[in-house]
Parts: structure tokens; C-alpha cells; sequence
């Protein structure tokens, strides 16, 4: 996926965000996201894609 500059700090903040609202869903369903503050900056969004990935593919998997 490629991100121009305003796309990556949108999608950094969004992901962010997401994980700030909803922890207890991701702990109560054994989802392992990546704590923000281990991943400064642009890295955070390179780990959340990849557990993204994850979680498609475990998704596909009880489909």
C-alpha cells in the first residue's frame, strides 16, 4: 500500500485511535495488537497492518 505524507498521519492517528477505544475487545477476543508506544511514529502503522493481515486471515479461517 502506498500512503503520500497526510494519508500516513491520518492512518497512523486512525489506527491509534482504534486501539485507544477498544481494548477490551481485542484483549476479551485474544487479539494481540500492538501497544503504540513500542512502535514511534511510522512504525505503529506497519505493525497494525501486519496484525490486520492477521486478522483477516484468521477471520477466513471461521468463515
Amino acid at each position: 500500500m502506498t500512503w503520500n505524507l497526510r494519508g500516513l498521519d491520518i492512518a497512523r492517528s486512525l489506527a491509534r485511535e482504534l486501539v485507544a477505544r477498544q481494548p477490551s475487545a481485542c484483549t476479551r477476543d485474544r487479539i494481540a495488537i500492538p501497544d503504540p508506544d513500542d512502535y514511534p511514529g511510522e512504525k505503529y502503522l506497519q505493525a497494525f497492518e501486519e496484525t490486520l493481515v492477521r486478522l483477516r486471515l484468521w477471520l477466513k479461517g471461521r468463515v
